[in-house]
C-alpha cells in the first residue's frame, strides 16, 4: 500500500511540474499578445472617467464582470468599440430612412437609402452614395476614397444633411446621439 501511494504522489508531482510551467506560459503569452493588440480608441468616455486610460486597463475592464457592451468586426476580429453597460441603445440599419435616422443617400437606382437609428456604430459596404443625413442624431460617416477611409466631414449635429461632389462608397456611421 505504501508503494502505491509513493508512486501516485510521484506521477501526481510530475504531472503538475510538467503542466503548470507551461499552462502559465501559455497564458502570459496570450495575456501579453491580447493587451498588445488592443487599440484604446475604441473605448467611449464613461470607461475613461472610470480610469482605464492604458492597454492594460481595458484589458482588466474586459476581464471583470462589469456590464459593458462590446462590439467586435466579423472580418478582422477586432474590438471596435467598447461600452459602459448591456441596456444601451443598440445601433440599427435599415433600407429606408425615417425623419429621425442618420441616413446614406444613394445616387442611382437600384440602390436604397440606409437609415441608422439608435446609438452605435455600425460598418459595411454602401456603394453609389451622394449624401449623409444626421436626422436627429449627432452623428459622423466615413467612406473609401481609393485605399483610404475617409471622414465625411466631421462629426455633424442635428439636421445637417453634407453632399459630395460624386458618389462614394461609404463603408461606416457612427450616431453618437
Amino acid at each position: 500500500m505504501k508503494i502505491v501511494k509513493r508512486i501516485s504522489a510521484l506521477f501526481i508531482g510530475l504531472a503538475l511540474m510538467v503542466a503548470l510551467p507551461v499552462t502559465a506560459h501559455a497564458s502570459t503569452n496570450d495575456d501579453q499578445q491580447d493587451i498588445a493588440s488592443l487599440d484604446m480608441s475604441v473605448i467611449d468616455v464613461h470607461i475613461q472617467s472610470r480610469g482605464v486610460m492604458a492597454a492594460e486597463d481595458l484589458y482588466d475592464f474586459l476581464q471583470s464582470d462589469a456590464e459593458k457592451t462590446v462590439d467586435i468586426d466579423a472580418e478582422t476580429g477586432k474590438i471596435t468599440a467598447v461600452s459602459e453597460g448591456i441596456t444601451k441603445p443598440r445601433i440599427a440599419v435599415n433600407n429606408i430612412c425615417n425623419g429621425r435616422d442618420s441616413c446614406l443617400v444613394h445616387s442611382r437606382v437600384p440602390y436604397a437609402d440606409f437609415g441608422f437609428s439608435g446609438t452605435g456604430t455600425k460598418t459595411g459596404n454602401w456603394p453609389y452614395r451622394i449624401s449623409w443625413e444626421t436626422g436627429s442624431h449627432t452623428a459622423k460617416a466615413w467612406y473609401r476614397h481609393g485605399y483610404d477611409v475617409v471622414g465625411w466631414g466631421t462629426k455633424f449635429g442635428p439636421h445637417t444633411k453634407a453632399n459630395m461632389n460624386a458618389p462614394v462608397t461609404a463603408v461606416q456611421v457612427t450616431n453618437y446621439s
